[in-house]
Formats: C-alpha cells, structure tokens, sequence
C-alpha cells in the first residue's frame, strides 16, 4: 500500500512594479492566463505535471495591500522542498523579490488550494 503525502501549499508575495505580464514572460513555466476569480486582478496558472499547481497574481492598478505586497505566488504539490525550489527558479527567471512577510489570513486563504490538488493531478 503506496501512502501519498497530504498537499502543502507554499505563499509568497513581494511588491513588483511593472505589469506581471512583462514577468511571466521570463518565466520557463507553461503559464496562461485565467479569467476568472477576483475580478480586480490578473492571474497566471500552470498546471505541470511534476505534479505541481502554480498560480501568480497581481492587482490590475498594481496598488500594493495594506500589507506592502502586489505579487501573490502560491505553490501546490505533495512536497514543501519541491514548492521552494519551484518558487526560487520563479523569482530567479522573473526578477520578483518575493521575500516580505506573508500575512497569516492570506496563507490560511491559500491553504484552501490544497483541496483542488487532488483533482487537478
């Protein structure tokens, strides 16, 4: 009997200027562009099949939150090692500093993704 580990989701954000668009290009992630979810705000996706689910966003007026941060990354897959690797080669690529404090709401919103998961492996 093979036991699969649960899904971990990993949070980070910074604060980047230009439109994320410019970003995601650099990016070797497969990412399109999904229309839906908040609607003040453009997000990219990429399923992989490493397997791993990673999504981007950021404010369409690109204001920063209350906190300071206008980039969300979020990585889902069976191995918090795997989502920091995959999450450092995104900054790397992009030029995004995702290094400010994630807020504890946020990361507990983003937790929910763990869920989804296992529908989209």
């Amino acid at each position: 009997m093979v036991i699969q580990r649960l899904p971990e989701t990993l949070v980070k954000v910074g604060l980047y200027q230009d439109p994320l668009f410019d970003a995601v290009k650099r990016s070797s992630e497969d990412l399109f562009e999904i229309p839906f979810g908040s609607g003040d705000n453009i997000k990219y996706v990429s399923l992989n099949k490493g397997p791993y689910f990673l999504m981007v966003s950021q404010p369409k007026d690109r204001i920063p939150s209350p906190a300071g941060y206008n980039v969300i990354l979020s990585v889902v897959s069976r191995s918090l090692d795997r989502n920091r690797e995959i999450a450092d080669k995104f900054e790397r690529e992009t030029g995004i500093d995702l290094g400010l404090e994630v807020p504890k709401l946020l990361q507990t919103h983003m937790d929910s993704m763990n869920s989804l998961f296992g529908f989209l492996e």
